[in-house]
This record gives structure tokens, C-alpha cells and sequence, in this order.
């Protein structure tokens, strides 16, 4: 497939079918974690079950803000979208790579964060605002958030509080958004 190919695939691809790509690198980046043990990086605190489970339980948010962008497909759950993707995606691949220069090793995942995460991000980011769905200012928003809700979820205590709060609080805003559009229709 040459250049051009690419470009006119992308440049007609809708925002609504793009960041469904999303949890399919989310995928081959758990792979290459998986197969090459990130789950021991920092000392084997995790078993590989354990880091199974842990990863399911972000698919799955991935899955449920996917399915309510589908359902909705909305300025709000765009950006709700877009910032798992970059807290989850565009900065996890700038920690892998902050491990990787302090220990001096391999740190498994940082291949699939660069190669893979960065230049999706880029292109969901330029697709949501292209097709209205985020501003200018949402989307320094939508970064600056991704940042911090990265930054917590690396402190372990914080992991499954984030995940928890994150969820219901896109739950939350869906519901009281479906109530005011039905009460002014």
C-alpha cells in the first residue's frame, strides 16, 4: 500500500470508526508487555495472570467509553474517549520510555508506546478535531488530563481508584446528558 493509499484512507476516515483502533493497539502492546515480561520490570510484583486481569480490567473501560461514544457519539464522550487514550496510550508510551533511559534496560512495552501509541494519538487527536468533535482548547484539556490521570495511575494505590471514578464518572455525565436532550426534545 503506497503513500497516497494511506492518505486517502485516513482522510475519509470518520472519527467514529477510528477510535476503535484503539483498544486494537491497546492490544499488541499488551502483547509485546505480556511476552516479554514488563509484568516483572520493576521486580516481579505481578504475576502474569495477575497483569492478565489487571489489563482486562482497562480493556473493558476502553470497551464500555467505546460502546457509549458509539451509542452517543458526542463532543462529550469524544473527549472522554481521548483522554483514556491519552492517559493510557500517548503517555504510557513516554513512561516505558523514561524506564527504559533510568534503568538502562529493555523496558517491554516501550517499542509498541513509540512506534505505535504516539503516532495514533496524533491521528485520533487531528480526526476528532477535524470532524468537530473536540476544540482547540479541549484538546490542551484532553492532554493535560490524560497527563495527570497517567501520572496517578502510576502510583499503585491509585490504580483501581482512577479506573473506578473514571467509569462511573462517564456513566454519570452520559446519563444526566441523555436526560437534559430528552427534556428539551
Amino acid at each position: 500500500m503506497n503513500d497516497s493509499k494511506i492518505k486517502s484512507i485516513l482522510e475519509k476516515l470518520p472519527f467514529k470508526k477510528a477510535v476503535w483502533l484503539a483498544p486494537i493497539i491497546y492490544f499488541f502492546h499488551f502483547l509485546e508487555e505480556a511476552v516479554f515480561g514488563f509484568y516483572t520490570f520493576f521486580g516481579g510484583n505481578f504475576t502474569l495472570i495477575q497483569f492478565i486481569i489487571a489489563n482486562s480490567i482497562i480493556m473493558s473501560v476502553y470497551l464500555i467509553l467505546l460502546v457509549l461514544f458509539t451509542l452517543r457519539p458526542n463532543r462529550l464522550n469524544a473527549f472522554f474517549v481521548l483522554t483514556l487514550i491519552a492517559a493510557a496510550q500517548f503517555f504510557n508510551a513516554f513512561y516505558h520510555l523514561l524506564w527504559t533511559i533510568v534503568f538502562s534496560k529493555y523496558c517491554p512495552g516501550v517499542v509498541t508506546g513509540l512506534l505505535i501509541y504516539v503516532p495514533f494519538f496524533g491521528l485520533f487527536m487531528w480526526i476528532a478535531y477535524r470532524d468537530e468533535y473536540i476544540t482547540k482548547r479541549s484538546a490542551v484539556l484532553i492532554i493535560l488530563l490524560g497527563a495527570t490521570l497517567m501520572t496517578l495511575f502510576e502510583i499503585r494505590i491509585f490504580q483501581l481508584l482512577i479506573l473506578i471514578v473514571s467509569t462511573s464518572v462517564v456513566v454519570v455525565a452520559n446519563i444526566i446528558d441523555y436526560f437534559k436532550t430528552k427534556t428539551k426534545s
